[in-house]
């Protein structure tokens, strides 16, 4: 069975698109969305005299890598943004077909880039051209074109692949450092931040990373031209997370530490040749917690500044400053508007999040399967030995609700039932376990109970007792 894009889309079908139409064309990474474009839609273009191609392409790196496969226009997100900024204009008024690479960066890129909605919206608004939105993860696209009534196509019958031979779960940050100075294979190590990835550059033999910091490195320039890196181990943050295509047999690992579905397909998706085997960290609920919180906080104040101005300035202060990154200056008018893209991700975050700290610890490596496509029948999963013995905790503890209090038995029982031996080495630093104790290793694990004592009478006598409840 083909897995091509251009065995799936038709020049018939290409022939029934209308000026101003949004065609979002959904295929998985390395299923050639991009040779589409330079070849069956130019090809149709140039054969039945309909036009010009631009070929919006994510991040300077992309536009390095189009400029060598084709003669349509590439313009980069950032030149569009650029010409906003400054009131150069779009430029965008003269094409018949106006093609959005990754599309998905609108949302992903928020974060971080507070005029990525601008080519967005200049597409949205474009009626002249026909838009097609390419993305292995347009879930957001589709959610906000739906919001916001714009009307749309989904083609989405290409053939469902992952990139997963196995998956490594862990709990403990020092297992990554361990598994990976025993590999035998090139591994592609994902972390969220540059601090992080400093950390951990000197814990290996054979290293390199790349940062936003980094593009005009010898290790990023190798990732362009020779579709691969040298050293075994290449630490990355997003910086490569679209549109990098690498295609070297050696690599066999890739580590990701995103908590955004959509990041992990494509940051998943940058090792083209092999399946992999997938390392990911089971956080606690109190991450997700802790997020939520923040999240939450920045949408009510930016729902105050909606509403109420000039009390957000008296609220916030200098500390205003951080949300300017959620409004964006028009240009014509100087004013400041709300950036609805951004505001419309953020949204998003927050119900996923809410819907994993309602399921569960484990619910987003649930989701994570799901996403991805990962079966887990027929896919090899391993756990580090915490894991397990938390996870069988989780599945035992339920029981001791029922009790009343613990006796001495109990409370030995419940402490190898629910801990793992290494946990209770680093907490027990003398051969007692005190209810503080164990209520910290209980917080450690994400587990939301809580051990409390109670005075109760036992054959005729006042005694104090252990008895476990929810928090």
């Amino acid at each position: 069975m083909s897995m091509y894009v251009s065995n799936y889309i038709s020049n018939e079908e290409i022939s029934k698109w209308k000026n101003g139409d949004n065609i979002i064309l959904k295929a998985e990474t390395g299923q050639g969305k991009s040779f589409f474009i330079q070849n069956k839609l130019l090809k149709y273009t140039t054969d039945n005299f309909k036009g010009n191609i631009c070929h919006l392409v994510h991040r300077d790196l992309l536009k390095q890598q189009a400029s060598l496969m084709s003669t349509i226009d590439v313009i980069s997100y950032q030149t569009i943004e650029t010409r906003y900024k400054y009131n150069i204009g779009e430029q965008l008024d003269n094409y018949d077909y106006i093609v959005a690479d990754e599309a998905h960066s609108a949302f992903l890129d928020s974060d971080f880039n507070k005029y990525s909605d601008i080519t967005l919206n200049s597409l949205i608004n474009n009626n002249r051209a026909i838009k097609i939105y390419l993305s292995a993860t347009p879930e957001l696209l589709t959610e906000y074109f739906k919001e916001n009534n714009i009307e749309y196509t989904l083609i989405d019958n290409m053939p469902k692949t992952h990139r997963v031979k196995s998956v490594e779960l862990y709990k403990n940050d020092d297992h990554l450092i361990q598994r990976l100075q025993n590999i035998d294979c090139k591994a592609l190590v994902f972390k969220n931040s540059k601090e992080k990835i400093f950390d951990m550059t000197n814990k290996f033999m054979s290293c390199t990373y790349i940062t936003s910091d980094t593009k005009d490195s010898k290790v990023y320039q190798t990732l362009i031209e020779d579709e691969m890196f040298n050293s075994q181990i290449l630490l990355a943050t997003n910086v490569i997370d679209a549109g990098i295509n690498i295609k070297d047999d050696k690599v066999k690992i890739v580590h990701i530490d995103s908590i955004d579905l959509a990041n992990v397909k494509q940051q998943l998706g940058r090792v083209r040749n092999n399946k992999v085997k997938l390392m990911m960290k089971i956080n606690h609920g109190n991450k997700f917690k802790g997020k939520l919180r923040r999240y939450n906080e920045i949408k009510n104040n930016i729902d105050l500044w909606i509403t109420n101005p000039k009390e957000i300035y008296i609220k916030l202060g200098r500390d205003f400053a951080y949300y300017t990154g959620y409004m964006i200056q028009d240009s014509k008018t100087g004013e400041r508007v709300l950036n609805k893209i951004r505001y419309f991700k953020l949204r998003k975050d927050i119900e996923f999040l809410s819907s994993l700290i309602d399921a569960g610890e484990s619910e987003f490596i649930k989701r994570v399967f799901e996403y991805l496509g990962i079966n887990t029948k027929e896919t090899k999963i391993t756990f580090t030995k915490d894991i397990l013995d938390e996870t069988s905790g989780c599945l035992l503890i339920n029981k001791y609700l029922e009790l009343d209090y613990f006796n001495e038995r109990t409370k030995e029982k419940f402490c190898n039932d629910i801990f793992s031996t290494e946990l209770k080495k680093n907490y027990n630093k003398s051969k007692v376990l005190k209810i503080s104790t164990i209520n910290k290793m209980l917080e450690e694990l994400g587990l939301n109970y809580k051990i409390k004592s109670k005075r109760i009478r036992i054959c005729g006598k006042q005694k104090y007792v252990w008895y476990l409840t929810t928090k």
